[in-house]
């Protein structure tokens, strides 16, 4: 039984880092360091050699491990990609007990081949730090054969579990044969927790930075859609819901966090008003005082002490 799930990656994305880089530049200078940092952050923590016994199951699609990333930004160069997703993370989770390293890793290259090999650069690295094996993938969001884009959808989802399980058949593995609903796995929270990007991560931090700038929710409504967000504040609904861009369905807000709730959203609005308020100012400085004195410059400098200064 394998569980399966993808999600985008963002350039934009700039979020604290706990490694040194020097990134090298590719030819195409509209790609920031936070683009670069972001593909880097999420290879990195997919290859973590403390996770795959020294880099042993780590395999490139299309790429070579050692320079994927360099490869994946060139490929962007050449076909003039500017788009905000500069990669997807996506993952395989196996039953625990089901499978061992070597077959996980290959059922992962076999996937990934399957389902991107003939036009989009993979990276494939099957961590062995949890229970249950896993394995990560690293796809460039742009196809270095023809420049188009991969999309994330209900039916390239589909498509993914499908083919996987058709692995997990082919290698007598366990399949769910009839899914009722899919919860959010174990790697999908790992992700979070090690600081990597992910939907819910990218709309916590659209709506941290959109509250910080607002006053009323009229304000937060502007500020997120202004960040490619829409917002549903219907009074007839529950609760509130957010859409990004890309989404195929919205999400509510309370499920990102207990900052996250109405009651929560609303006070945090007007913690800001409150602030405002009542905040300091500094206090004004002395008035100069301006002494006028009569004639010419010549005689203004015959006058001694402070006032001929």
């Amino acid at each position: 039984m394998a569980v399966c799930e993808i999600w985008d990656v963002r350039g934009r994305l700039d979020h604290p880092i706990d490694y040194a880089e020097n990134p090298e530049k590719t030819a195409n200078p509209k790609y920031t360091d936070a683009d670069l940092q972001a593909m880097g952050d999420v290879m990195k923590y997919a290859t973590n050699g403390d996770k795959t016994e020294r880099q042993f199951f780590v395999t490139g699609v299309n790429c070579d491990p050692a320079t994927a990333r360099d490869e994946m930004m060139m490929a962007k160069a050449q076909w003039n990609d500017e788009s905000e997703i500069v990669c997807y993370h996506g993952f395989q989770s196996f039953k625990h007990g089901e499978v061992t390293p070597e077959v996980a890793h290959e059922v992962g290259v076999k996937l990934a081949e399957k389902m991107w090999g003939k036009r989009f650069q993979v990276i494939v690295a099957t961590h062995l730090n949890t229970e249950c094996l896993h394995n990560h993938f690293v796809v460039n969001s742009v196809s270095y054969i023809d420049g188009r884009h991969y999309h994330d959808n209900k039916k390239n989802l589909r498509l993914l579990r499908q083919r996987s399980d058709e692995l997990c058949r082919e290698y007598s593995l366990s399949v769910i044969e009839h899914p009722s609903g899919r919860k959010k796995p174990y790697v999908l929270g790992q992700a979070e927790k090690n600081g990597l990007p992910t939907r819910d991560s990218v709309a916590r931090q659209a709506v941290d930075e959109a509250i910080s700038k607002s006053f009323t929710l009229k304000d937060f409504d502007r500020q997120l859609s202004e960040m490619g967000y829409r917002i549903n504040f219907d009074p007839n609904r529950k609760y509130w819901t957010i859409i990004g861009k890309g989404w195929q369905r919205p999400k509510r807000l309370y499920k990102l966090g207990e900052d996250y709730t109405n009651e929560r959203i609303t006070e945090r609005i007007k913690e800001n008003s409150y602030a405002v308020k009542f905040s300091r100012f500094a206090e004004p400085t002395k008035p100069v005082k301006v002494i006028r004195v009569k004639g010419t410059l010549k005689d203004a400098k015959k006058i001694g002490g402070l006032r001929g200064l």
